[in-house]
Protein backbone atom coordinates (compact mmCIF):
# COMPACT_ATOMS: atom_id res chain seq x y z
CA UNK A 1 0.00 0.00 0.00
CA UNK A 2 1.47 3.35 -1.04
CA UNK A 3 1.53 6.17 1.43
CA UNK A 4 0.49 9.44 -0.11
CA UNK A 5 2.58 12.40 0.86
CA UNK A 6 0.84 15.44 2.22
CA UNK A 7 1.88 18.13 -0.26
CA UNK A 8 0.85 20.86 2.14
CA UNK A 9 3.10 19.42 4.84
CA UNK A 10 6.03 19.00 2.43
CA UNK A 11 5.65 22.58 1.23
CA UNK A 12 5.44 23.84 4.81
CA UNK A 13 8.52 21.81 5.77
CA UNK A 14 10.53 23.18 2.85
CA UNK A 15 9.57 26.72 3.81
CA UNK A 16 10.71 26.09 7.38
CA UNK A 17 14.03 24.63 6.15
CA UNK A 18 14.48 27.61 3.85
CA UNK A 19 13.71 30.00 6.69
CA UNK A 20 16.20 28.27 8.99
CA UNK A 21 18.85 28.36 6.27
CA UNK A 22 18.26 32.05 5.63
CA UNK A 23 18.37 32.70 9.37
CA UNK A 24 21.73 30.99 9.61
CA UNK A 25 23.06 33.00 6.70
CA UNK A 26 21.73 36.22 8.20
CA UNK A 27 23.28 35.41 11.58
CA UNK A 28 26.60 34.50 9.98
CA UNK A 29 26.66 37.80 8.09
CA UNK A 30 25.86 39.80 11.24
CA UNK A 31 28.54 38.08 13.29
CA UNK A 32 31.21 37.19 10.71
CA UNK A 33 33.77 39.84 9.86
CA UNK A 34 34.91 37.68 6.97
CA UNK A 35 31.44 37.58 5.37
CA UNK A 36 30.98 41.33 5.81
CA UNK A 37 34.41 42.07 4.35
CA UNK A 38 33.72 39.93 1.29
CA UNK A 39 30.36 41.63 0.73
CA UNK A 40 31.76 45.16 0.98
CA UNK A 41 34.75 44.36 -1.24
CA UNK A 42 32.44 42.88 -3.89
CA UNK A 43 30.26 45.99 -3.65
CA UNK A 44 33.33 48.20 -4.17
CA UNK A 45 34.36 46.11 -7.19
CA UNK A 46 30.90 46.58 -8.70
CA UNK A 47 31.07 50.32 -8.05
CA UNK A 48 34.46 50.64 -9.72
CA UNK A 49 33.76 48.60 -12.83
CA UNK A 50 30.30 50.09 -13.45
CA UNK A 51 31.27 53.62 -12.32
CA UNK A 52 29.08 54.02 -9.25
CA UNK A 53 31.09 56.32 -6.92
CA UNK A 54 28.38 56.30 -4.25
CA UNK A 55 28.59 52.52 -3.98
CA UNK A 56 32.36 52.70 -3.55
CA UNK A 57 32.06 55.31 -0.80
CA UNK A 58 29.31 53.45 1.06
CA UNK A 59 31.24 50.17 0.88
CA UNK A 60 34.37 51.86 2.28
CA UNK A 61 32.40 53.48 5.11
CA UNK A 62 30.67 50.21 6.06
CA UNK A 63 34.00 48.39 5.98
CA UNK A 64 35.44 50.94 8.42
CA UNK A 65 32.46 50.48 10.75
CA UNK A 66 32.85 46.70 10.53
CA UNK A 67 36.52 47.06 11.46
CA UNK A 68 35.57 48.97 14.61
CA UNK A 69 32.46 47.14 15.77
CA UNK A 70 31.23 43.57 16.04
CA UNK A 71 27.73 42.41 16.91
CA UNK A 72 27.21 39.97 19.78
CA UNK A 73 23.67 39.13 20.88
CA UNK A 74 22.39 41.97 18.68
CA UNK A 75 24.58 44.45 20.58
CA UNK A 76 27.46 46.28 18.88
CA UNK A 77 30.79 46.47 20.70
CA UNK A 78 34.37 47.37 19.87
CA UNK A 79 36.32 44.49 18.38
CA UNK A 80 38.66 43.17 21.09
CA UNK A 81 41.34 42.15 18.57
CA UNK A 82 41.77 45.60 16.96
CA UNK A 83 44.89 46.57 18.91
CA UNK A 84 46.51 43.18 18.36
CA UNK A 85 45.82 43.25 14.61
CA UNK A 86 47.04 46.83 14.19
CA UNK A 87 50.24 46.07 16.12
CA UNK A 88 50.99 43.08 13.91
CA UNK A 89 50.46 45.11 10.73
CA UNK A 90 52.22 48.37 11.54
CA UNK A 91 54.09 48.37 8.24
CA UNK A 92 50.74 48.86 6.47
CA UNK A 93 51.13 52.50 7.54
CA UNK A 94 53.34 52.92 4.48
CA UNK A 95 50.15 52.81 2.41
CA UNK A 96 49.06 56.14 3.93
CA UNK A 97 51.99 58.06 2.42
CA UNK A 98 50.07 59.55 -0.58
CA UNK A 99 47.56 61.18 1.79
CA UNK A 100 50.21 62.74 4.03
CA UNK A 101 52.24 64.00 1.06
CA UNK A 102 49.25 66.19 0.22
CA UNK A 103 48.38 67.04 3.83
CA UNK A 104 51.83 68.44 4.69
CA UNK A 105 51.41 71.12 2.02
CA UNK A 106 48.19 72.42 3.62
CA UNK A 107 49.78 75.20 5.77
CA UNK A 108 51.55 76.69 2.73
CA UNK A 109 49.02 76.33 -0.09
CA UNK A 110 47.06 79.23 -1.53
CA UNK A 111 44.68 77.05 -3.57
CA UNK A 112 42.47 75.61 -0.83
CA UNK A 113 39.86 74.36 -3.28
CA UNK A 114 42.34 72.17 -5.16
CA UNK A 115 43.95 71.04 -1.90
CA UNK A 116 40.62 69.95 -0.41
CA UNK A 117 39.79 68.05 -3.59
CA UNK A 118 43.11 66.18 -3.44
CA UNK A 119 42.62 65.34 0.24
CA UNK A 120 39.11 64.04 -0.41
CA UNK A 121 40.30 61.77 -3.21
CA UNK A 122 43.17 60.45 -1.09
CA UNK A 123 41.15 59.94 2.10
CA UNK A 124 40.81 56.17 1.37
CA UNK A 125 44.60 55.91 1.90
CA UNK A 126 43.79 56.49 5.59
CA UNK A 127 40.42 54.78 5.87
CA UNK A 128 40.95 51.50 4.01
CA UNK A 129 44.39 50.46 5.38
CA UNK A 130 43.07 50.99 8.92
CA UNK A 131 39.91 48.97 8.19
CA UNK A 132 41.70 46.00 6.63
CA UNK A 133 44.47 46.05 9.25
CA UNK A 134 41.95 45.97 12.10
CA UNK A 135 39.91 43.10 10.61
CA UNK A 136 40.80 39.38 10.81
CA UNK A 137 42.96 38.08 7.97
CA UNK A 138 41.12 36.79 4.93
CA UNK A 139 41.32 33.05 4.35
CA UNK A 140 41.74 31.22 1.05
CA UNK A 141 37.97 30.73 0.78
CA UNK A 142 37.26 34.46 1.00
CA UNK A 143 40.13 35.27 -1.34
CA UNK A 144 38.74 32.91 -3.97
CA UNK A 145 35.19 34.27 -3.62
CA UNK A 146 36.46 37.81 -4.16
CA UNK A 147 38.58 36.65 -7.09
CA UNK A 148 35.64 34.85 -8.71
CA UNK A 149 33.39 37.89 -8.30
CA UNK A 150 36.06 40.20 -9.75
CA UNK A 151 36.59 37.99 -12.79
CA UNK A 152 32.87 37.43 -13.41
CA UNK A 153 32.05 41.13 -13.08
CA UNK A 154 34.79 42.01 -15.56
CA UNK A 155 33.62 39.26 -17.92
CA UNK A 156 30.03 40.57 -17.89
CA UNK A 157 31.31 44.12 -18.47
CA UNK A 158 33.53 42.89 -21.32
CA UNK A 159 30.57 41.17 -23.00
CA UNK A 160 28.61 44.43 -22.72
CA UNK A 161 31.48 46.37 -24.33
CA UNK A 162 31.86 43.82 -27.14
CA UNK A 163 28.17 43.71 -28.02
CA UNK A 164 28.20 47.50 -28.29
CA UNK A 165 31.33 47.29 -30.45
CA UNK A 166 29.65 44.68 -32.67
CA UNK A 167 26.56 46.82 -33.30
CA UNK A 168 28.60 50.01 -33.81
CA UNK A 169 31.65 48.49 -35.46
CA UNK A 170 32.38 51.13 -38.12
CA UNK A 171 31.65 54.14 -35.92
CA UNK A 172 33.80 52.93 -33.03
CA UNK A 173 36.75 51.99 -35.27
CA UNK A 174 36.59 55.42 -36.90
CA UNK A 175 36.54 57.05 -33.45
CA UNK A 176 39.59 55.04 -32.37
CA UNK A 177 41.34 56.19 -35.52
CA UNK A 178 40.71 59.78 -34.34
CA UNK A 179 42.17 59.16 -30.90
CA UNK A 180 38.97 58.26 -29.06
CA UNK A 181 38.45 55.17 -26.90
CA UNK A 182 36.04 52.28 -27.20
CA UNK A 183 33.03 52.98 -24.90
CA UNK A 184 33.38 51.23 -21.53
CA UNK A 185 31.17 51.20 -18.41
CA UNK A 186 33.74 53.32 -16.55
CA UNK A 187 36.98 55.21 -17.29
CA UNK A 188 38.54 53.31 -20.17
CA UNK A 189 42.03 53.61 -18.69
CA UNK A 190 41.16 52.31 -15.20
CA UNK A 191 38.86 49.72 -16.76
CA UNK A 192 41.73 48.41 -18.89
CA UNK A 193 43.99 48.21 -15.83
CA UNK A 194 41.29 46.26 -13.98
CA UNK A 195 40.96 43.95 -17.00
CA UNK A 196 44.72 43.34 -17.03
CA UNK A 197 44.49 42.40 -13.36
CA UNK A 198 41.45 40.25 -14.10
CA UNK A 199 43.44 38.14 -16.58
CA UNK A 200 46.03 37.30 -13.92
CA UNK A 201 43.34 36.74 -11.28
CA UNK A 202 41.48 34.27 -13.52
CA UNK A 203 44.68 32.40 -14.38
CA UNK A 204 45.64 32.35 -10.70
CA UNK A 205 42.27 30.80 -9.82
CA UNK A 206 42.56 28.24 -12.61
CA UNK A 207 46.03 27.31 -11.43
CA UNK A 208 44.77 26.27 -7.99
CA UNK A 209 44.29 22.62 -7.22
CA UNK A 210 40.70 23.39 -6.22
CA UNK A 211 38.43 26.41 -6.19
CA UNK A 212 36.04 26.50 -3.22
CA UNK A 213 36.64 22.81 -2.66
CA UNK A 214 35.93 21.64 -6.21
CA UNK A 215 37.88 21.15 -9.42
CA UNK A 216 34.85 21.95 -11.60
CA UNK A 217 35.48 25.70 -11.42
CA UNK A 218 39.05 25.51 -12.74
CA UNK A 219 38.14 25.31 -16.43
CA UNK A 220 35.58 28.18 -16.31
CA UNK A 221 38.18 30.33 -14.53
CA UNK A 222 40.81 29.63 -17.18
CA UNK A 223 38.24 30.24 -19.93
CA UNK A 224 37.41 33.65 -18.45
CA UNK A 225 41.14 34.40 -18.27
CA UNK A 226 41.64 33.64 -21.97
CA UNK A 227 38.51 35.64 -22.88
CA UNK A 228 39.66 38.69 -20.90
CA UNK A 229 43.13 38.39 -22.48
CA UNK A 230 41.63 38.55 -25.97
CA UNK A 231 39.23 41.30 -24.93
CA UNK A 232 42.10 43.42 -23.56
CA UNK A 233 43.61 43.51 -27.06
CA UNK A 234 40.30 44.31 -28.74
CA UNK A 235 39.74 47.11 -26.22
CA UNK A 236 43.05 48.59 -27.41
CA UNK A 237 43.80 50.83 -24.44
CA UNK A 238 47.56 51.28 -24.37
CA UNK A 239 47.82 51.72 -20.59
CA UNK A 240 46.16 48.37 -19.95
CA UNK A 241 48.17 46.55 -22.61
CA UNK A 242 51.48 47.99 -21.41
CA UNK A 243 50.61 47.11 -17.81
CA UNK A 244 49.66 43.55 -18.74
CA UNK A 245 52.79 42.82 -20.76
CA UNK A 246 55.04 44.47 -18.18
CA UNK A 247 53.53 42.29 -15.43
CA UNK A 248 53.72 39.17 -17.61
CA UNK A 249 57.37 39.88 -18.39
CA UNK A 250 58.27 40.39 -14.73
CA UNK A 251 56.45 37.21 -13.68
CA UNK A 252 58.17 35.24 -16.44
CA UNK A 253 61.60 36.39 -15.31
CA UNK A 254 60.63 35.65 -11.71
CA UNK A 255 59.49 32.15 -12.69
CA UNK A 256 62.74 31.47 -14.53
CA UNK A 257 64.75 32.61 -11.49
CA UNK A 258 62.70 30.60 -8.98
CA UNK A 259 62.19 27.40 -10.97
CA UNK A 260 65.31 27.35 -13.12
CA UNK A 261 63.11 26.24 -16.05
CA UNK A 262 64.74 28.26 -18.80
CA UNK A 263 62.92 26.58 -21.70
CA UNK A 264 59.40 27.47 -20.56
CA UNK A 265 60.58 30.96 -19.64
CA UNK A 266 62.10 31.61 -23.06
CA UNK A 267 59.01 30.27 -24.87
CA UNK A 268 56.81 32.57 -22.75
CA UNK A 269 58.99 35.58 -23.50
CA UNK A 270 58.80 34.80 -27.24
CA UNK A 271 54.99 34.65 -26.98
CA UNK A 272 54.92 37.96 -25.12
CA UNK A 273 56.67 39.54 -28.10
CA UNK A 274 54.85 37.75 -30.93
CA UNK A 275 51.25 37.91 -29.65
CA UNK A 276 50.95 41.74 -29.65
CA UNK A 277 52.55 41.89 -33.09
CA UNK A 278 49.95 39.43 -34.41
CA UNK A 279 47.17 41.30 -32.62
CA UNK A 280 48.09 44.56 -34.37
CA UNK A 281 47.82 42.79 -37.70
CA UNK A 282 44.50 41.02 -37.14
CA UNK A 283 42.54 43.39 -34.83
CA UNK A 284 41.29 46.58 -36.54
CA UNK A 285 40.74 48.40 -33.24
CA UNK A 286 44.33 47.86 -32.13
CA UNK A 287 45.69 48.61 -35.61
CA UNK A 288 43.79 51.92 -35.65
CA UNK A 289 45.08 52.79 -32.18
CA UNK A 290 48.68 52.23 -33.25
CA UNK A 291 48.09 54.25 -36.41
CA UNK A 292 46.71 57.18 -34.45
CA UNK A 293 49.60 57.00 -31.97
CA UNK A 294 52.09 57.31 -34.84
CA UNK A 295 50.10 60.21 -36.32
CA UNK A 296 49.97 61.97 -32.93
CA UNK A 297 53.69 61.42 -32.36
CA UNK A 298 54.63 63.01 -35.69
CA UNK A 299 52.70 66.17 -34.80
CA UNK A 300 54.22 66.26 -31.30
CA UNK A 301 57.77 65.99 -32.64
CA UNK A 302 56.99 68.80 -35.09
CA UNK A 303 55.88 71.02 -32.20
CA UNK A 304 52.20 70.82 -33.18
CA UNK A 305 50.94 68.63 -30.36
CA UNK A 306 48.16 70.97 -29.22
CA UNK A 307 44.70 69.39 -29.38
CA UNK A 308 46.18 65.91 -29.82
CA UNK A 309 45.78 63.60 -26.80
CA UNK A 310 49.39 62.39 -26.69
CA UNK A 311 50.72 65.77 -27.78
CA UNK A 312 49.03 67.52 -24.86
CA UNK A 313 50.42 64.86 -22.53
CA UNK A 314 53.94 65.67 -23.67
CA UNK A 315 53.25 69.38 -23.24
CA UNK A 316 52.06 68.75 -19.66
CA UNK A 317 55.22 66.77 -18.89
CA UNK A 318 57.45 69.53 -20.25
CA UNK A 319 55.60 72.08 -18.10
CA UNK A 320 56.05 69.85 -15.05
CA UNK A 321 59.76 69.54 -15.88
CA UNK A 322 60.13 73.31 -15.48
CA UNK A 323 58.41 73.19 -12.10
CA UNK A 324 60.68 70.35 -10.94
CA UNK A 325 63.79 72.26 -12.04
CA UNK A 326 62.66 75.25 -9.99
CA UNK A 327 61.92 73.18 -6.84
CA UNK A 328 63.79 69.87 -7.18
CA UNK A 329 64.07 68.85 -3.51
CA UNK A 330 60.72 69.69 -1.88
CA UNK A 331 58.58 70.58 -4.88
CA UNK A 332 56.09 73.39 -5.31
CA UNK A 333 53.57 71.92 -2.84
CA UNK A 334 50.90 69.39 -3.77
CA UNK A 335 48.14 71.91 -3.13
CA UNK A 336 49.65 74.54 -5.44
CA UNK A 337 50.53 72.27 -8.34
CA UNK A 338 47.49 73.22 -10.43
CA UNK A 339 48.27 76.94 -10.13
CA UNK A 340 51.91 76.36 -11.01
CA UNK A 341 51.01 74.34 -14.09
CA UNK A 342 48.71 77.15 -15.25
CA UNK A 343 51.49 79.68 -14.70
CA UNK A 344 53.92 77.67 -16.84
CA UNK A 345 51.33 77.19 -19.60
CA UNK A 346 50.82 80.97 -19.74
CA UNK A 347 54.57 81.57 -19.86
CA UNK A 348 54.99 79.00 -22.64
CA UNK A 349 52.05 80.55 -24.51
CA UNK A 350 50.42 77.18 -24.95
CA UNK A 351 47.03 77.42 -26.66
CA UNK A 352 45.39 74.37 -25.12
CA UNK A 353 41.74 73.37 -25.07
CA UNK A 354 42.36 71.57 -21.76
CA UNK A 355 45.19 72.45 -19.41
CA UNK A 356 46.24 69.02 -18.29
CA UNK A 357 48.00 68.21 -15.05
CA UNK A 358 51.31 66.31 -15.44
CA UNK A 359 50.25 63.11 -17.20
CA UNK A 360 52.27 60.79 -14.97
CA UNK A 361 51.77 59.98 -11.30
CA UNK A 362 55.52 59.91 -10.72
CA UNK A 363 56.01 63.31 -12.36
CA UNK A 364 53.05 64.78 -10.47
CA UNK A 365 54.45 63.59 -7.14
CA UNK A 366 57.91 64.96 -7.96
CA UNK A 367 56.57 68.33 -9.12
CA UNK A 368 54.36 68.66 -6.06
CA UNK A 369 56.62 67.27 -3.31
CA UNK A 370 60.08 67.09 -4.88
CA UNK A 371 62.56 64.23 -4.91
CA UNK A 372 61.99 63.75 -1.17
CA UNK A 373 58.29 63.19 -1.78
CA UNK A 374 58.99 60.86 -4.70
CA UNK A 375 61.28 58.72 -2.52
CA UNK A 376 58.63 58.47 0.22
CA UNK A 377 55.97 57.72 -2.39
CA UNK A 378 58.00 54.83 -3.85
CA UNK A 379 58.78 53.45 -0.39
CA UNK A 380 55.10 53.54 0.48
CA UNK A 381 54.17 51.81 -2.76
CA UNK A 382 56.72 48.99 -2.65
CA UNK A 383 56.88 48.37 1.12
CA UNK A 384 53.94 45.91 1.07
CA UNK A 385 55.58 43.97 -1.77
CA UNK A 386 59.01 43.52 -0.19
CA UNK A 387 57.97 43.24 3.45
CA UNK A 388 58.09 39.57 4.51
CA UNK A 389 59.00 38.69 0.90
CA UNK A 390 55.42 39.11 -0.33
CA UNK A 391 56.84 39.33 -3.86
CA UNK A 392 56.92 35.52 -3.87
CA UNK A 393 53.17 35.69 -4.44
CA UNK A 394 52.81 35.98 -8.20
CA UNK A 395 49.38 37.63 -8.17
CA UNK A 396 50.47 40.22 -5.60
CA UNK A 397 53.55 41.01 -7.68
CA UNK A 398 51.49 41.31 -10.86
CA UNK A 399 49.16 43.82 -9.21
CA UNK A 400 52.09 46.01 -8.14
CA UNK A 401 53.61 45.94 -11.63
CA UNK A 402 50.26 46.75 -13.30
CA UNK A 403 49.61 49.81 -11.13
CA UNK A 404 53.24 50.99 -11.16
CA UNK A 405 53.36 50.78 -14.95
CA UNK A 406 50.28 52.99 -15.12
CA UNK A 407 52.20 55.66 -13.16
CA UNK A 408 54.42 56.22 -16.19
CA UNK A 409 51.63 57.74 -18.28
CA UNK A 410 48.63 58.20 -15.99
CA UNK A 411 47.70 60.02 -12.78
CA UNK A 412 46.32 56.82 -11.27
CA UNK A 413 46.04 58.16 -7.71
CA UNK A 414 44.33 61.41 -8.72
CA UNK A 415 40.92 59.78 -9.25
CA UNK A 416 38.57 57.92 -6.91
CA UNK A 417 38.55 54.92 -9.25
CA UNK A 418 42.34 54.67 -9.40
CA UNK A 419 42.79 55.00 -5.63
CA UNK A 420 40.05 52.44 -4.90
CA UNK A 421 41.35 50.04 -7.54
CA UNK A 422 44.87 50.03 -6.09
CA UNK A 423 43.87 49.87 -2.43
CA UNK A 424 41.25 47.16 -2.88
CA UNK A 425 43.70 44.88 -4.67
CA UNK A 426 46.70 45.45 -2.43
CA UNK A 427 44.75 45.27 0.85
CA UNK A 428 42.89 42.09 -0.07
CA UNK A 429 46.29 40.59 -0.89
CA UNK A 430 47.92 41.85 2.31
CA UNK A 431 45.03 40.63 4.44
CA UNK A 432 45.32 37.13 2.99
CA UNK A 433 49.12 36.99 3.13
CA UNK A 434 49.26 38.27 6.72
CA UNK A 435 47.31 35.23 7.87
CA UNK A 436 48.78 32.68 5.47
CA UNK A 437 52.54 33.12 5.73
CA UNK A 438 53.18 29.53 4.71
CA UNK A 439 51.31 30.04 1.41
CA UNK A 440 53.16 33.07 0.03
CA UNK A 441 54.96 31.19 -2.68
CA UNK A 442 52.15 30.19 -5.01
CA UNK A 443 53.69 28.76 -8.11
CA UNK A 444 50.93 26.27 -7.38
CA UNK A 445 48.73 26.03 -4.29
CA UNK A 446 48.25 22.53 -2.98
Amino acid sequence: MKVRKNNTFVSFRSQIDSHISLSKISKEFRTSAHAQTVLYVCAAITGMIWEMPAVISIAAALLAVTALLEIKDLRPRLRPEIRKNLQARKYWLWLTVPFFLVLISAPYTSDLEYLSERLRIKLPFILLPFAFAALPALRKKELQIIGIFFVLTLTVAAVWVLQNYYFNYTEINDAINRGKAMPTPSSHIRFSLATAGGVFCALFLGWQKEILGTKKLKFPALTCGVFLFIFLHILSVRSGLLAFYAAAGVLTLQYIYQSGNLKIGVVTLVLLVSVPIAAVKFLPSLSNKIGYTYHDLRHSLAGKGQNFSDGERWISLRAAKEIIEENPILGTGAGDLKQEMRRVYVRQKQNLVTEKMPHSQLVSVTAGTGLVGLLLFLLGFFAPLFKSKNYHNYLFTAWHVIIFTSFLSENTFETNYGVSLWLTGVLVGLSYLSGNVQEKSIVRQK
